[in-house]
């Protein structure tokens, strides 16, 4: 009887680990299983395990009832493992998109980084920017003393930055270290990308780069101790 009762718990245990998942997260009416989701600040970020590629998208932006976290490394262990392999397979071209676009809910259903542009308004103000609509509200510009941050496309949804900074290097350094922040919020697969146009645009003046349908674009001139630099950095629809 005893062996009975022991052999019953295995097997219900077993059934147990095959019905379980690791994470979950549903965007848009889109399931996404068996994911690996990691929550920071204001935003979910995604491995896709399959496709060796992570996504992000605003917390805001999802419903919380639709998100569940496993933190079990018997489920996340495994997974880790694939998204790494992935990752690497996909640098090489081996892995191309199964999932086409991650697009966050919008007035208009998402569109070139598939977050709304007030959204990332909203979250800039909390360090200091202060936007105003910019022409027929198509974009909303942040003016400060040491030069400007706009945000391009209509208020429901983000298609571009465009940044201007003059000053000290070690300032305009700082402000393209944060737009890489912001970069990886937005579409982490394209940081890898503007961090060599910015390097590049430091030594040659100026630099171009495209990732993950991002495209980047960087002028830098040093004028004494002081540099002037844009950036410009959109993403399709």
């Amino acid at each position: 009887m005893r062996r009975t009762q022991t052999t019953a718990l295995l097997c219900g245990a077993l059934l147990l680990a095959v019905g379980a998942n690791a994470d979950d997260i549903t965007v848009s009416g889109n399931p996404y299983k068996d994911v690996l989701v990691i929550k920071t600040g204001s935003f979910y970020y995604v491995q896709l395990p399959e496709e060796g590629r992570t996504i992000s998208v605003l917390i805001a932006q999802v419903d919380a009832s639709t998100v569940t976290i496993n933190d079990d490394p018997f489920y996340r262990g495994p997974l880790k493992e694939k998204y790494t392999v992935n990752k690497t397979r996909r640098a090489a071209g081996e892995i191309k998109d199964v999932d086409p676009a991650f697009r966050t809910s919008g007035a208009a259903g998402g569109g070139g980084f598939g977050v709304p542009r007030t959204a990332i308004e909203t979250t800039l103000t909390q360090f200091g920017f202060q936007f105003q609509p910019g022409p027929g509200n198509m974009s909303a510009i942040a003016k400060r003393p040491d030069g400007s941050l706009e945000l391009l496309g209509p208020p429901e949804s983000l298609t571009g930055i465009l940044a201007k900074a003059s000053g000290p290097v070690a300032a305009v350094d700082a402000t393209a270290q944060q737009l890489q922040l912001l970069l990886m919020q937005l579409k982490a697969e394209a940081a890898t990308a503007y961090m060599g146009a910015l390097n590049e645009a430091k030594q040659k003046g100026s630099a171009s780069a495209s990732a993950a349908g991002v495209s980047i674009s960087i002028t830098r001139t040093v004028n004494g101790e002081n540099v002037d630099m844009e950036i410009r950095i959109t993403a399709g629809g």
